[in-house]
């Protein structure tokens, strides 16, 4: 990806998360999300929800914290993936919090698997999860690892966000809204990160 195509994908990104956030606020996503989590609460199941339980704990920001902390020990990862990964992370969860705060979108009224807190649009676990995923598939694979790592960082990266997004429906603790807005906020903050870390024009 070229810094000039990271930022297309950076005002799309923008655009979706604001379409979705006045579609969301002016009472319009109701048929679509309900009918989205009457979907996918079809497949719930004892062992399908033990793993998005623990999707759950996975998300949470204190989980990515030791995990960055690896990073940062290791030499071969700290300056080119754990510094510039532990700064997004951080920076994804302040912002989310801070639009959870400015648009207070309440959670989805239904039968949660799990407790859940504060509001709901966007979703933190998917946003993070995008970021934290994101950014490290983009810098193993710039990174001079060899190809069945990096292969196998971007395949572990896309399951993950992919069935981050699916627990927070399943899980009841958000809408397909809150998750896709998620998504985009994500990546918007990950094709911002990406231009900067770039040296070329290209």
């Amino acid at each position: 990806m070229t810094k000039k195509l990271s930022l297309y994908v950076c005002a799309l990104s923008l655009l979706l998360f604001i379409a979705l956030t006045v579609f969301v606020s002016a009472g319009n996503a109701g048929t679509f999300n309900n009918s989205i989590h009457g979907y996918v609460v079809l497949w719930r199941n004892t062992p399908l929800t033990n793993v998005m339980t623990f999707l759950d704990i996975a998300g949470a920001l204190y989980v990515y914290i030791p995990v960055i902390v690896v990073l940062l020990i290791m030499p071969q990862t700290r300056k080119k993936v754990g510094i510039p990964v532990g700064i997004i992370i951080l920076f994804s969860e302040m912002l989310n919090r801070i639009l959870k705060i400015i648009f207070a979108i309440p959670r989805p009224d239904v039968d949660s698997l799990v407790t859940a807190s504060g509001y709901g649009h966007p979703s933190g676990h998917a946003m993070n999860a995008l970021v934290f995923a994101g950014a490290c598939a983009i810098l193993f694979l710039s990174g001079n690892y060899k190809r069945p790592l990096k292969i196998i960082i971007v395949a572990l990266s896309i399951a993950y966000i992919l069935f981050m997004g699916f627990s927070r429906i399943y899980l009841g603790v958000h809408t397909a809204t809150d998750v896709i807005a998620g998504y985009s906020a994500g990546a918007f903050i990950l094709c911002i990160s990406y231009y900067l870390w770039q040296d070329d024009s290209t």
